[in-house]
């Protein structure tokens, strides 16, 4: 029989080897969104919420950029697993020229 252990410092470890090499970020283009999805990335659906956008983009397509600013920490328990995560994103309208 062979066991593996899981520590807390094992998956945060991984967690800043993965946020140092940059790869915890990511770039949500609208061919990304699944047409059964209820609202697609594009002004209309910020109409609303920031209406001068819309006023200015009427129906732009929008792209998304996620990216970590630190490492994830991740907290395992016998309640459960905790993970928290801090990151800012950036929200970019699609011009006819296809250009952001």
């Amino acid at each position: 029989m062979m066991k593996i252990w899981l520590t807390n410092y094992v998956a945060n470890s991984a967690g800043y080897v993965f946020w140092k090499a940059g790869t915890l970020q990511m770039n949500v283009t609208p061919d990304m969104v699944p047409k059964s999805v209820p609202f697609q990335l594009n002004t209309t659906v910020f109409e609303h919420i920031v209406p001068a956008l819309y006023a200015h983009y009427p129906n732009k397509a929008m792209q998304l950029f996620i990216n970590a600013t630190s490492p994830p920490a991740i907290n395992g328990s016998s309640l459960g697993l905790n993970l928290t995560a801090s990151g800012d994103v950036t929200v970019s309208v699609i011009l006819d020229n296809k250009t952001v």
